[in-house]
């Protein structure tokens, strides 16, 4: 099942207007590059440990949680840099007729990516909608390849954001409040 990203990104709005409040610097195009390019990072480390080629167990819940991370920092991307998104991204598979990537290699397509976006961070080229839809389209592979719903898994994590956000907002707020009342009794 194909993920609307429209849909998703409206899904996010709030969340991401939420972070802008909590984070304590406004986050730009190179820190959302760096978040990315983490985020990569992480799925690929969960990729490796769910395929054997590491010590630890298998672990398909951090590989929903990572695609689920980098389809994120993806749509804010998109927000941010003010690209439409179309519904849906082109339909991948890993190791099939359609895309001969192997499930190893998302890890470094992402990376390869994920530098695209960087070097348009740092103003070396221009940053277009089809890099971050061939994220999306890659992390939607990964999903279809396990079998797990990317939108669930997303939308999971989205709940897990809004519970967070609202109990440091509401310590923020509790915060800003008690920082007030002390200058005022100066």
């Amino acid at each position: 099942m194909r993920c609307n990203l429209q849909e998703l990104y409206q899904q996010s709005v709030d969340v991401i207007d939420n972070f802008r409040r909590i984070e304590p610097r406004p986050w730009d195009e190179r820190i959302l590059a760096i978040e990315l390019c983490g985020e990569v990072g992480s799925l690929t480390h969960a990729l490796l440990d769910t395929e054997g080629y590491k010590r630890r167990p298998p672990n398909l819940p951090a590989v929903k949680n990572e695609c689920a991370d980098v389809l994120f920092i993806v749509l804010r991307l998109s927000g941010y840099c003010g690209f439409s998104l179309p519904d849906t991204a082109q339909p991948l598979t890993t190791g099939g007729a359609e895309h001969p990537l192997a499930l190893e290699d998302v890890g470094l397509e992402l990376s390869r990516l994920a530098g695209e976006v960087s070097a348009h961070a740092i103003g070396q080229m221009v940053l277009s909608v089809e890099t971050l839809l061939g994220m999306a389209a890659l992390v939607e592979a990964v999903a279809e390849h396990y079998r797990f719903s990317l939108r669930d898994a997303y939308l999971s994590e989205l709940n897990i954001c809004r519970r967070w956000q609202a109990k440091n907002l509401t310590s923020s707020r509790w915060r800003q409040r008690l920082l007030s009342w002390l200058g005022k009794g100066r």
